[in-house]
């Protein structure tokens, strides 16, 4: 019985947000041009920021269905 269930369903769902990260920096070094030191740091900037907004939608998506797949587990179990 794993009791940090919550974390690992949290963190499973949301690893997404860090595969886009990486996809944005791979990104930014093989196709971007930018000269600009500023725009990198904006581009890293916002890149983070999507990245870290798409690891709590994900994660809490994969929280709340594993929320509700344990309950109705537990649920189904008669104790007599």
């Amino acid at each position: 019985q794993d009791w940090r269930w919550q974390w690992r369903s949290f963190l499973t769902a949301g690893f997404s947000g860090v595969y886009i990260f990486l996809h944005s920096a791979v990104y930014y070094f093989r196709k971007l041009q930018v000269d600009n030191v500023a725009s990198g740091f904006l581009y890293f900037g916002w890149s983070i920021v999507m990245s870290m907004l798409f690891i709590i939608l994900t994660g809490s998506v994969g929280y709340v269905s594993c929320l509700v797949f344990v309950r109705s587990i537990f649920g189904s179990i008669k104790v007599d």
